[in-house]
């Protein structure tokens, strides 16, 4: 319903900055079609903050390596034009849930649109307080991924996009959507790796049972979503 020119989004659980829409029409203007906010922390109270904004913090979503020719942008915040909107069909029907951000992003990439990446002052994600809600979150984030997953396992474009190890790829070839499914369930041993890395042990069971969550709402949805899919080519 919004008659503007540029389209912008901001979650119910995030907390904007004084300049952040100020940032993204700035980014509009230096010839960005999509605008992907990297949100930073703030405020955490409980140690599921604390560990959820070390890993959001040290991640790789927002690296140089994945904002360089970036091919995704998260729904949190995501801009985008009018025109991309039109262009690429907006958002996915269905599923109502996850995932549809990573597919209008990619399509929206894969139709010449150019994703940038701002960081703002003071715009942050308020995360999940404790585990059940973090649990219920990751449960769903997963099912609406085995959609994705589901959409897009024969286009080796969106799996390239990951800039994952040209050994992974060579490894797995055509299979390479199989990775999200084995890097969660080796869950424990990345663990391992960011408690020793950080010196943080409570990021082992943490890490653990967040991507098992994850991974529990991708396998309960992979058969629905590959179902949907051969409708859809029908």
């Amino acid at each position: 319903m919004a008659g503007g020119e540029y389209l912008c989004f901001v979650d119910a659980d995030c907390v904007v900055g004084e300049d952040h829409f100020i940032r993204v029409v700035r980014a509009f203007e230096e010839g960005a079609d999509v605008v992907d906010v990297a949100a930073g922390g703030g405020g955490a109270e409980t140690l599921i903050e604390r560990l959820e904004e070390v890993i959001w913090r040290r991640g790789r979503a927002y690296s140089e390596e994945m904002v360089r020719d970036r091919c995704f942008a998260g729904g949190a915040y995501i801009s985008f034009r009018r025109e991309v909107f039109n262009r690429v069909g907006g958002f996915w029907s269905y599923p109502p849930y996850g995932a549809d951000d990573l597919d209008f992003s990619y399509r929206a990439w894969r139709a010449g649109f150019r994703i940038g990446v701002v960081r703002v002052p003071g715009t942050r994600s308020r995360f999940r307080r404790g585990v059940r809600d973090l649990v219920r979150q990751q449960v769903g984030w997963g099912r609406g991924y085995a959609h994705a997953v589901a959409r897009y396992r024969r286009d080796p474009r969106f799996w390239r996009c990951y800039r994952l190890s040209p050994l992974i790829y060579r490894l797995l070839g055509g299979l390479t959507w199989l990775y999200p499914i084995l890097a969660s369930l080796l869950a424990p041993l990345k663990g391992l790796y960011l408690a020793a890395k950080l010196r943080n042990p409570h990021l082992l069971p943490y890490w653990t049972v967040r991507r098992w969550a994850f991974l529990y709402g991708m396998l309960r949805e992979l058969r629905r979503a590959f179902k949907a899919q051969g409708t859809r080519r029908r």
